[in-house]
């Protein structure tokens, strides 16, 4: 007969069956224990290294406080202030406007004198009386998103610009995205050998196509591996809720803005697949509008080395999400019943990779597309510029004038929106004017064009010396958004493919995106400026400093060798 094994204890089993259904509060417990271990041991042989550790540590225990203290307020005593101020909405009305009359009279108070920083205020607060203007529904307008969305932007431009910590960490943060985006140049180097990296040799650039657009398919790879692992998703719910909690918009919305702004505008829209059939009006445009406000962080590379300061750039996608929020509830205010409100009952579209390999290779496959459009797009506008270019100087000089081109056109058609912004602060009255043409200019190309193009051509202004500190600094700030009209297309065949049945507010909803995703991306712009004269100058990537010129080598063998 076969031996019978004995029965485990009864403890044995409680035990087992308590731990099998808290395992991944075991497994976490476990994890942040080994971290905080490792963190130890780091600090001891070298603390100034283990500082990234400590940040990490110190927002994961911030999390945690925050979440003990809104848990033992959020049914109590805050709750009934909500409630109290949901049925006296004059009262939140007068609040909010005061509180707008005393942020702008204190912003006007400090940048008294400093004519470029007024200019700025200014500005902001006639985008906000567009926008009223603009509005489908102007009494119906909350204030509280707006105030706080305000104050969220000052906040963190306060933190980037201003505080010389947080300076420290934002670029700390920039360089080590650029060091991060960089890893892809080993991929591209083994496929395409020399081709990214020629010899350096002057007028020999490896081309565009092998050398920046290859990074999106890197970064789109790991986006798929984290999203597989449920990191985003857990990041993306945490972070969320802080904005909604802040701004009091409802969980689609916080969360779009949030996603948009880390993992880009088109990646974030497929997170509301689920979310976009119950949404009501005022959602479908605060999370449409996202696509035109933000860029995505793939691009972050190839922009810094067209000039784009980092800590500028990533300040200006983040600070992007509570404008977007901000100018959407103004021009589309909530007139409905939101059901859409409770970030807990949010519901993420499921992973359809079967392996963490599979994730990674589909993630990558899905963004060959991407790289394909963007290099078609690329090829037709800058053929039509230079077609436009061609018949635009050929008008003119029918009547005299000469070198009157497509980018002189676009400066003097928003030449009062970049004088306004406070695009400038040269002393010299020509100058200024100069100036504040050349950030016209790129405003106009980003526009009427794409970003891509805009920043290609600040990088050239600024190799010719034509941008100084504050005029590169609202120009990074304005151009940080797919704020055009060929992306109109775009986000409507996205979220038409994604819930046919509400077409019908889609379609309007794209066309008032664009308008208030060019907005919210001025919006920062007069934010940063309002804060600081002067932004951090940081030149663009120019291989001709370094690089061989074969001229020199054909001027010194002439000059050497006998005649």
């Amino acid at each position: 007969s076969s031996m019978r094994l004995p029965s485990p204890p009864s403890w044995w089993v409680v035990a087992s069956e308590w731990a099998a259904e808290r395992s991944g509060i075991i497994w976490a417990v476990l994890f942040m224990g080994w971290l905080h271990a490792w963190f130890i041991a780091a600090a001891i042989i070298n603390f100034h290294m283990a500082i990234p550790l400590l940040v990490c540590l110190s927002l994961f225990w911030i999390y945690v406080i925050g979440v003990f203290v809104y848990s033992k307020i959020s049914c109590g005593w805050w709750t009934h202030v909500e409630q109290f101020f949901d049925k006296r909405p004059w009262i939140s009305t007068v609040v909010g406007l005061g509180s707008m009359v005393l942020l702008f009279a204190g912003l006007i108070v400090a940048a008294w004198g400093k004519w470029a920083r007024m200019y700025s205020t200014g500005c902001l607060i006639l985008l906000i009386l567009l926008a009223v203007l603009g509005s489908e529904h102007p009494s119906r307008i909350k204030w509280r998103p707006v105030v706080s969305g305000i104050l969220l932007q000052y906040v963190l431009a306060f933190i980037v610009l201003n505080w010389s910590y947080g300076q420290t960490a934002i670029a700390w943060a920039a360089d080590n995205l650029v060091i991060f985006l960089g890893y892809a140049k080993v991929g591209t180097s083994f496929v395409f050998n020399y081709i990214p990296e020629p010899p350096d040799i002057c007028g020999m650039d490896g081309p565009f196509s092998f050398t920046s657009l290859p990074i999106i398919v890197y970064f789109s790879a790991l986006c798929a591996a984290w999203y597989y692992a449920g990191i985003i998703q857990w990041v993306l719910r945490r972070v969320s809720v802080v904005l909604q909690l802040v701004m009091g918009t409802t969980a689609a919305e916080s969360l779009n803005a949030v996603a948009s702004s880390f993992m880009g505008p088109t990646e974030a829209a497929v997170l509301m697949r689920y979310a976009l059939p119950s949404m009501t009006q005022s959602e479908i445009v605060a999370t449409m509008a996202v696509g035109f406000s933000m860029i995505s962080g793939s691009l972050f590379a190839t922009y810094i080395s067209f000039g784009a300061c980092a800590p500028l750039l990533l300040a200006a996608n983040v600070m992007s999400a509570p404008a977007t929020l901000v100018i959407s509830k103004i021009w589309h205010p909530e007139t409905q019943q939101s059901r859409q409100k409770d970030m807990d009952e949010f519901e993420f579209p499921p992973c359809e990779d079967a392996s963490l390999l599979q994730a990674i290779s589909n993630g990558a496959y899905a963004a060959v597309e991407v790289v394909l459009a963007i290099i078609a797009n690329l090829i037709v506008y800058l053929a039509m510029v230079q077609l436009v270019d061609s018949a635009i100087q050929f008008l003119a000089s029918l009547v005299g004038v000469e070198g009157f081109t497509f980018e002189v056109l676009m400066g003097y058609l928003f030449f009062p929106l970049a004088f306004i912004m406070g695009s400038s602060n040269q002393p010299n009255w020509d100058d200024y004017i100069d100036e504040t043409l050349k950030v016209a200019q790129l405003i106009g190309s980003k526009t009427v064009l794409n970003e891509f193009i805009a920043y290609q051509q600040m990088q050239g202004m600024l190799l010719r010396g034509e941008l100084h500190a504050r005029g590169q600094m609202i120009a990074v700030f304005a151009l940080c958004g797919y704020s055009n009209p060929s992306n109109i297309g775009s986000v409507l065949a996205q979220f038409v493919a994604m819930c046919p049945k509400k077409s019908k507010g889609i379609i309007p909803a794209a066309k008032a995106g664009f308008y208030i995703g060019s907005l919210a991306c001025f919006m920062t712009a007069c934010v940063a400026g309002s804060l600081i004269d002067d932004g951090q100058p940081c030149m663009p990537d120019n291989p001709d400093d370094t690089c061989l010129n074969l001229q020199d080598v054909v001027n010194y063998f002439n000059r050497t060798m006998p005649t």
